[in-house]
């Protein structure tokens, strides 16, 4: 995807059987597999499928049924893209001010082949 095309808000499911979900959403749906980064005993840490310029971000949950923030299977992240050199920095302290549950501190992320991000987690007032 070039610069200008990138979507600017990625939703992010968790599944049991992430591959089987993955399968499933290529099979079913027609998505489309853009990155698959697994881990120990085939976890899938992180995926990312296209649906037209849309993309979805999956991961297998944890073996007590909780996503990788400890939330139960359900509940949906959404990835939001800040652009500007200091934009996630200045989004963070805004959440920050504003009250936010910051529940993943402003971090880097290096997926390897696949980039890096600069990136945190914080939960709206429904725990999403």
């Amino acid at each position: 995807m070039s610069g200008e095309n990138l979507p600017t808000i990625y939703p992010g499911l968790q599944y049991r059987d992430c591959p089987a979900a993955i399968d499933w959403l290529i099979g079913t749906l027609g998505f489309t597999r853009h990155m698959v980064a697994s881990g120990a005993s085939g976890r899938i840490e992180h995926a990312e499928l296209r649906f037209g310029n849309g993309l979805v971000m999956l991961s297998s949950a944890t073996e007590d049924g909780l996503d990788w923030l400890g939330m139960p299977i359900g509940t949906a992240n959404i990835s939001l893209v800040a652009s500007g050199p200091n934009a996630v920095d200045e989004l963070y302290a805004q959440a920050q001010a504003a009250g936010a549950r910051i529940v993943r501190e402003l971090a880097d992320s290096d997926y390897g082949e696949y980039g890096r991000s600069h990136g945190f987690t914080c939960l709206d007032p429904e725990g999403n």
